[in-house]
């Protein structure tokens, strides 16, 4: 009876690993939405059924670090590859930060067995409440690493139609939600109200969705004639001036290519084309982009570090137009490991001889960046993971069209999938264009629905686009952001228990 015991627990524990795993595949692959749901639902059935608050953690975990593990396998290469570490050691500091994020679905575990509530509850509201709960803690409060959140793997469901009011993480709920109520309906042992106000929700859920797909957030107004230079620069730790040289010879070469079509507007160049500060290099070097800006009459964004004072070092963007060059932004959320040291691990960079120093973040935008006469929004790397940074550039303007600038070269190409699920979003959030350049791959164009026009292949090559520019009022999450949200979020969990004190009433009232 104890071996039995036994094996039960561990074909449970290996369920829950598996299980995350395959929710994973949703950001991997296109519109594998599919298995990320049935992997949630397997996730929600069996964690409804959990009795033991330890139990119910540790499985939780064990979903998670298959989740993120698999998820986030991209880490790997980069710290295999460039970060001179052996492939044990890159797979232990992968199983290592999915470990770390694995403690936020932990607490999740935790808190369902410990909250008594009836079963057709917990898996129609309070999993998808604090799944997402803790899901918005880890992107914005907390771990500032909102990378796979279950929004983004529903990015070509009609479920994302609610994202321009209330976000990823609110499309994150209501994904939950409709899979949980599901799973609510069918629990036979349960009384019919809970039942039915599961059904409800989904319900709910669903209709909401089919709606909000009719609803015009934006209009197009006017064109911008748009050049994406994707030049496939070779990664390399240490840059030296002779492939400084033959970078920008590549990039200039690219950027005065006879454009197809009408006359270039905008040029766009990824981040890390310049990989030292430009007043360190050669005038010639430092001044081709405004020299492509007048040969070609137009604006040029391109990517360089920025140097305001003395040994602060900021990741930034430029635009060069034929009369000058001129500092827009530099980049808010550095990478750990990447662009700064957390504190206590400078002595593990060191033991790994892994050439970086610490950079200083930008400031909060305080006015509006204007390229080829329209209003934009700009953002370096990863930043496109942060729909509060977008919403801040809504603060000050209104802007057209939305910009990603970044190098995935240190990534395999499972990054690059994310990368652009997270445009999407955003493009979604906003109701306005987005478009990302990229050095080595996926440099795209998405529509404000998040839908992909134009994408580059992998190598060298230029994207030529025509940008349809739209405007209008910003969308209910640009206006207000996260406080939509967390509304929403606070309703739902108050009418949690609100139910469950309702059905208690008429429980006494009929015994009586």
């Amino acid at each position: 009876m104890r071996c039995y015991l036994r094996l039960k627990a561990v074909i449970r524990h290996v369920s829950f690993l598996v299980l995350g795993a395959v929710a994973s595949l949703g950001f991997s692959f296109p519109g594998a939405y599919f298995w990320t749901a049935a992997a949630f639902v397997g996730f929600i059935v069996l964690l409804g059924r959990e009795k033991n608050p330890r139990s119910g953690a540790f499985d939780a975990f064990l979903f998670g670090l298959g989740y993120f593990s698999s998820g986030l396998v991209w880490i790997f290469h980069s710290v295999y590859v460039y970060g001179n570490a052996p492939w044990f050691f890159a797979a232990l500091a992968v199983l290592a930060l999915a470990a770390l994020l694995s403690l936020f679905p932990a607490c999740v575990g935790f808190l369902i067995v410990k909250i008594r509530i009836p079963a057709a509850l917990k898996t129609s509201l309070l999993i998808p409440l604090l799944w997402t709960g803790t899901e918005f803690l880890r992107g914005e409060w907390i771990g500032g690493f909102g990378w796979l959140s279950v929004g983004y793997a529903f990015t070509d469901n009609m479920l994302a139609s609610w994202a321009p009011i209330v976000g990823v993480y609110g499309v994150s709920l209501i994904v939950l939600i409709v899979l949980g109520s599901a799973c609510g309906v069918l629990m036979q042992k349960e009384r019919l109200p809970n039942r039915l106000f599961s059904g409800l929700l989904c319900v709910i859920g669903v209709l909401g969705a089919y709606a909000l797909q009719d609803v015009t957030w934006s209009k197009s107004t006017s064109r911008l004639e748009v050049r994406l230079v994707q030049p496939d620069i070779p990664v390399t730790t240490r840059a030296t001036y002779e492939t400084q040289r033959k970078a920008l010879a590549r990039v200039e070469a690219m950027s005065l290519a006879h454009p197809i079509g009408r006359p270039l507007d905008l040029i766009l160049w990824p981040e890390s084309v310049y990989a030292f500060l430009p007043a360190s290099l050669p005038n010639s070097w430092k001044e081709l982009p405004q020299k492509v800006a007048q040969k070609q009459d137009a604006s040029v964004l391109f990517n360089a570090f920025s140097m305001t004072k003395e040994r602060s070092v900021s990741n930034s963007l430029y635009l060069a137009t034929p009369e000058g060059t001129s500092l827009i932004y530099s980049k808010r959320r550095l990478v750990p490991f990447g662009e700064f040291v957390p504190y206590g691990f400078r002595w593990l960079v060191d033991a790994l001889a892994v050439p970086m120093a610490d950079q200083v973040p930008g400031a909060r935008p305080t006015s509006p960046v204007t390229m080829a006469g329209i209003q934009g929004a700009v953002g370096i790397c990863y930043e496109n993971i942060f729909p509060s940074e977008l919403a801040d550039w809504f603060d000050v303007g209104n802007p057209a069209l939305i910009i990603y600038s970044a190098n995935l070269g240190w990534f395999s190409d499972v990054s690059v999938r994310q990368f652009s699920q997270m445009s999407r979003m955003r493009a979604r959030e906003a109701a306005r264009p987005v478009l990302q350049v990229l050095n080595n791959a996926g440099s795209a164009l998405f529509d404000p629905t998040g839908t992909e026009l134009r994408r580059a292949g992998f190598g060298a090559q230029n994207l030529d686009a025509t940008v349809r520019l739209f405007s209008g009022s910003p969308t209910p999450f640009m206006q207000y952001g996260f406080a939509i949200f967390g509304l929403f979020w606070a309703l739902l969990f108050a009418t949690t228990f609100g139910f469950c004190r309702l059905l208690k009433c008429f429980s006494r009232k009929s015994e009586g």
